[in-house]
């Protein structure tokens, strides 16, 4: 039947009447509700509200403030619209209050959304972003700026400027602790700045990163832009007991510190060392000093760049670029351009044999004291200073060179072949080889074109540039003069021949001359010549039968005699010589009593020949050579013996002056001996040509040989141009 209003204000609704659905809109009439008086004001004593309690199933009473509704005085005051309040009236404490007026919403505690864990998102709007704050239940993620995060927290925004910012509350500073920006395609992270210029910034005055942990200290740390790897010692990354490979960074010596790997850096004065397992300090396999200089394989380096290697078989350094098109090598640059300025020097045992200096020149074995030329070549023994294999040509100029072959060499300008140079069967020394239109031209002191040729007409000059026929002569060559006719001579059969010079070339015919008593050549006399300058030339054509001598000075001939023997004179027995001009007479006397082949000298003019055991006359002759060789070469006789003693039976001398005058007859006192006195001296007679012995025209072996001579007005004689003189 529902529930009067009489129930309500005696309190005398039982719980059945609460019953779902007892109290329905319909069974209250609108005049209920719009007939009440309204009220301005609570009045906290009497006004009570009806609430059900579900515990008890029962409906209590309630007053107003008992439920933190309203304020003092009245609900809320005049602004606020709900206040919940934690005393039992109006104007305590307020736990939660909504002011209409501010649009704010205050909890004064703790507030808990969704605690039930239910699939309820939650959402927070600013003026311009739907999402400013949204909770997605379902994936348990936050966005900001966004209704759908990726992530646990995910902020997103299409403004350019700060993202997310954490500040120290320190008053009147502006100090970012982590500080993230972003624009379309930029994004940058700040620590300890707003306005970070890279992708990750970091801006303090002190310490501003700092990596370590709390047993061993900082591992890495960046304080007042310095970096430090663990300061306290160094710090060791090892791959292994048996590896050896480690890492090391210490403070050496207080100002360096150095870095070490391989081994822990032991050295005082090296930045950087990378150390082999067998050393413990100075970097044996890498070093940097404290002067910057670099060693490898050496501990201590003398310059900039020093590689050490002690090792048969391999090279200190190699330099590999694998490019293949423009895969340099090995590039050496200095300012210095001058003689002073070493670029490369290579050495052997501490000797320079190869060096590049600053003003381009190169020495190869030479590098000191190197000459006027770019490249200098020079061995310090036999060997040769350059070996070419093939050619030699001019830069630019390639057909312009200088070509070996075997046994040959060829020099060519522009391709042709100027000069050829073959040691083959035949030796040959060829211009213009290959015939070409190339001229030859010798120049003099005086006369530019001394000998020219004329390759393409076949033409000789002499002393012209333009030969006009075979040989063509320019000058005082007097051709005309000696240049004629052959005159064929046969020698015929006498022992000697004179000659006129009206012919200036006589052909020989000697085959059937024949010698005079005492003379080893056929003579021929050469007549005086007719004018100065006159030429004359002698040959032999035929084999001749006998030596042909054309004669300088003629007579002058050594008187001659002869001692023959039979047998052996007797002790004491004498034989004279006496010198030309008969002043002096020279004698050799027999001593039995002596051996034979000793002798004995007296005094300068006798000598004593020892004869005991002589008995045939080739003893005798043996003996008196050997007396007249010792008074020859002791007392200095005036003799001279002709021939040697091959164990004749006589001894032929010549006096040692010529001429016909003063000859005397052999004297002898002596048995079994025979004398022919001196004889056959002639006087000299200057010939016509300036040699006293004169000119083989055939030796002898009868080799036919020449001369050629020229006439001398002024001295009147014939001057040998040619010729094998005669020296005796």
């Amino acid at each position: 039947m529902g529930i009067s209003g009489k129930q309500i204000r005696d309190e005398t609704i039982q719980s059945i009447d609460m019953a779902s659905g007892s109290v329905k809109m319909g069974e209250v009439s609108s005049e209920v509700i719009s007939s009440q008086a309204a009220i301005d004001s609570v009045d906290t004593t009497n006004d009570m509200l009806l609430i059900y309690d579900a515990n008890n199933d029962a409906l209590k009473k309630v007053a107003p403030t008992n439920l933190g509704v309203g304020g003092s005085g009245s609900p809320g005051g005049s602004d606020t619209q709900v206040q919940f309040n934690d005393g039992s009236s109006f104007g305590g404490d307020s736990g939660l209050t909504f002011n209409k007026t501010s649009g704010l919403l205050t909890v004064a505690k703790g507030a808990v959304f969704n605690e039930g864990s239910h699939d309820s998102d939650f959402r927070v709007e600013s003026n311009d972003d739907a999402n400013i704050l949204f909770v997605n239940a379902g994936t348990n993620r936050i966005g900001i700026g966004t209704n759908a995060p990726t992530a646990l927290l995910h902020i997103s925004s299409s403004e350019t400027g700060a993202l997310f910012r954490i500040d120290h509350p320190e008053v009147g500073v502006d100090n970012p602790i982590f500080f993230v920006t972003g624009s379309s395609g930029t994004s940058k992270v700040g620590i300890g700045t707003e306005t970070p210029d890279a992708t990750f910034a970091i801006s303090d005055d002190g310490k501003v990163l700092e990596v370590g942990s709390a047993a061993e200290g900082s591992w890495f740390e960046i304080n007042n832009g310095t970096i430090y790897l663990n300061s306290g010692g160094g710090i060791a990354i090892s791959g292994g007991d048996n590896l050896g490979q480690r890492f090391n960074i210490a403070p050496i010596n207080g100002t360096y510190g150095a870095l070490g790997i391989g081994k822990y850096p032991g050295a005082t004065v090296n930045i950087v060392e990378v150390n082999s397992e067998n050393s413990d300090q100075g970097g044996d396999f890498f070093v940097i000093d404290s002067d910057g200089q670099v060693g490898i394989g050496k501990t201590s380096p003398t310059s900039p760049l020093h590689v050490y290697s002690n090792e048969s078989e391999n090279y200190a350094a190699l330099i590999d670029n694998d490019n293949s098109s423009s895969g340099h090598g090995l590039k050496v640059t200095s300012d210095g351009t001058g003689t002073g300025t070493n670029l490369l020097d290579v050495e052997a045992a501490s000797t320079t044999v190869f060096r590049v200096r600053g003003d381009g020149r190169v020495g190869i074995g030479k590098v000191a004291s190197l000459p006027d030329a770019m490249l200098t070549v020079s061995s310090s023994n036999t060997d040769s200073d350059l070996a070419i294999a093939h050619k030699i040509h001019h830069i630019g100029d390639s057909d312009t060179y200088i070509e070996f072959g075997e046994d040959e060499i060829q020099l060519a300008a522009g391709g042709r072949t100027f000069i050829k140079l073959d040691e083959g069967s035949t030796d040959k020394l060829i211009i213009n080889h290959g015939a070409l239109d190339i001229d030859l031209k010798v120049g003099g002191e005086n006369q530019a074109n001394l000998i020219r040729t004329d390759a393409a007409n076949d033409r000789v000059g002499i002393a012209t540039s333009s030969p006009s026929t075979l040989l063509d002569v320019s000058g005082s060559a007097k051709a005309n003069t000696f240049v004629t006719t052959p005159a064929l001579t046969d020698l015929g059969s006498g022992t000697a021949t004179h000659l006129t010079s009206s012919n200036s070339i006589h052909f020989l015919d000697a085959d059937s001359v024949t010698l005079a008593t005492g003379k080893s050549y056929h003579e021929i006399f050469l007549a005086p010549g007719s004018t100065n300058g006159q030429h004359i030339q002698l040959a032999i054509t035929s084999s001749a039968n006998n030596p042909v001598k054309l004669m300088g000075d003629t007579g002058g001939d050594t008187a001659q005699g002869t001692v023959s023997f039979s047998g052996a004179p007797l002790n004491g027995q004498t034989v004279s010589f006496p010198n030309v001009g008969g002043g002096t007479t020279y004698t050799v006397t027999w001593d039995e009593l002596e051996a034979l082949g000793n002798y004995a000298i007296p005094d300068a003019t006798n000598i004593t020949a020892g004869t005991g055991g002589a008995g045939s006359g080739n003893d005798m002759g043996f003996a008196l050579y050997g007396a007249l060789d010792t008074g020859i070469s002791v007392s200095s006789w005036p003799f001279t013996l002709v021939g040697t003693y091959g164990g004749e039976d006589s001894v032929t001398l010549s006096q040692t002056s010529a001429g016909t005058s003063g000859n005397q007859t052999i004297t002898e006192n002596s048995d079994n001996t025979t004398v022919t006195g001196f004889s056959g001296g002639t006087e000299l007679v200057v010939g016509t040509i300036n040699s006293t012995y004169g000119i083989a025209l055939s030796n002898a072996a009868g080799e036919p040989q020449g001369a050629h001579l020229i006439y001398d007005s002024n001295s009147e004689q014939w001057q040998i141009i040619a010729g094998n003189a005669l020296s005796s």
